[in-house]
C-alpha cells in the first residue's frame, strides 16, 4: 500500500471474518512507517482503506494532507463527510457494463473495437490531498 525509498512495501489482507470491514487495514499500514521514510501519499484500494490510513496518520501525529496525502477508490458517500473529506476516484460502472459486452462481441466477430471517448473514472478532489511536503533540509 505504501512505498518509498528506504521503506518496505506494505501489504496486508483482511483476516477471515473481517471481509468488508477493512478500514483497520489502512490504519495498520501507516503505523510501521518510520518518520523519515519519505512516504508522502497513500492510495487506498477503497475509501474504507483510505479512511483507515487517515486514522493511522492522525494516530501518529501526522496532518492530512500537510504531511500525508490520502486518496481512496470507489466514491463511498461517507468520504465526503470525513474530516478531512476524502479525495477519491469514482468509477462509471454503468458505462463499463455497456463497454465490456460490446468489446467482447467485437473481438469474437473479429471486428474493430470502437470505444467511447468518455473516461470510465473521475477523480473527485477533496481535502485529503495536497502538495508533497518539502524535504527536510
Amino acid at each position: 500500500m505504501a512505498t518509498a525509498r528506504g521503506c518496505n512495501r506494505l501489504r496486508r489482507r483482511c483476516p477471515a471474518g473481517n471481509r468488508g470491514r477493512c478500514s483497520w487495514a489502512g490504519r495498520t499500514q501507516i503505523s510501521p512507517l518510520g518518520g523519515d521514510c519519505g512516504v508522502t501519499a497513500v492510495i487506498g484500494a477503497s475509501d474504507k482503506v483510505a479512511a483507515g490510513a487517515i486514522r493511522g496518520a492522525l494516530d501518529r501525529g501526522w496532518k492530512v494532507p500537510q504531511d500525508l496525502s490520502v486518496t481512496g477508490w470507489d466514491d463511498n458517500p461517507l468520504g465526503a463527510i470525513l474530516p478531512p473529506s476524502l479525495t477519491t476516484v469514482a468509477m462509471e460502472h454503468e458505462m463499463l457494463g455497456r463497454r465490456v459486452p460490446r468489446r467482447l462481441l467485437a473481438t469474437l466477430r473479429d471486428e474493430p473495437i470502437v470505444d467511447d471517448d468518455e473516461p470510465l473514472t473521475q477523480v473527485i478532489w477533496r481535502e485529503s490531498t495536497g502538495p508533497a511536503p518539502s524535504p527536510l533540509a
